[in-house]
């Protein structure tokens, strides 16, 4: 499970800027956009914390797909140790790091696509590659399975380099405009954990919809759950 807590006492700027360029002069191209985006957040004080700079330019085909290319430079200062699987710790200090991604996708009109991303670089005081395929198969017009698979390779001064796979996997059938379900199953090969969801919506009035959920997740003995849920919930508009 991958969550965050939103920063206290902080102030943050934030900056995009870039252009749609549609050259007609070359037909298998549709359009180049490079831009740029700048994230700035210091304390109450004026002291820097998160710096992130991302330069980038993609460009999209006429038949629908495209490729990306991105370059980030980071800055990121920890007012305390944290540590990272393979034994390695991560001192308190300032860190300005590096990477650059490299990103291809194919047409999503078309019944089988996919998205590749490639990326590299510093992180922290060591490096790190990962690298992610997602994508969808639509069998019908009424079911859909996708998938997704991240791997990250990571190297850390005074601890093992080591990997993290994440995979994931969803289903999804209308059985009508008013009846979907959903079934979602996400495996973290690092801790061993399957989380699973499985959705249930009915549409039973125009802006109304009855949800149930169903969500575990099994922690290393994929015989034991951990957590088990089970959720109901219904929504009623009305008019005024």
């Amino acid at each position: 499970t991958v969550g965050f807590v939103r920063r206290r006492g902080v102030q943050q700027s934030y900056a995009t800027a870039g252009v749609h360029i549609q050259p007609s002069s070359v037909r298998w191209l549709t359009e180049v956009n490079p831009f740029a985006d700048i994230e700035y957040v210091t304390d109450l004080d004026g002291r820097l914390l998160t710096r992130s700079f991302d330069a980038s330019v993609e460009m999209d085909y006429s038949s629908g797909g495209g490729v990306g290319l991105q370059v980030q430079d980071e800055f990121e200062r920890l007012d305390r140790d944290f540590s990272v699987s393979g034994g390695a710790v991560v001192p308190a200090g300032d860190y300005s790091f590096r990477s650059a991604a490299l990103s291809m996708r194919t047409s999503a009109g078309r019944s089988l696509w996919a998205n590749l991303r490639i990326s590299s670089g510093d992180f922290y005081n060591g490096d790190r590659t990962s690298v992610s395929l997602s994508g969808q198969l639509r069998i019908s017009y009424q079911l859909a399975l996708d998938f997704s698979a991240e791997r990250n390779e990571l190297s850390i001064p005074g601890g093992e380099d080591f990997g993290a796979s994440v995979y994931g996997g969803r289903a999804t059938f209308a059985a009508s405009t008013r009846f979907f379900t959903s079934a979602f199953v996400q495996y973290n090969a690092l801790t061993e954990e399957v989380v699973t969801n499985v959705r249930v919506n009915y549409i039973h009035a125009p802006l109304s919809d009855l949800f149930l959920v169903y969500t575990e997740r099994r922690d290393g003995d994929p015989a034991t759950p951990t957590d088990r849920l089970v959720s109901l919930k219904v929504t009623k508009a009305v008019a005024f």
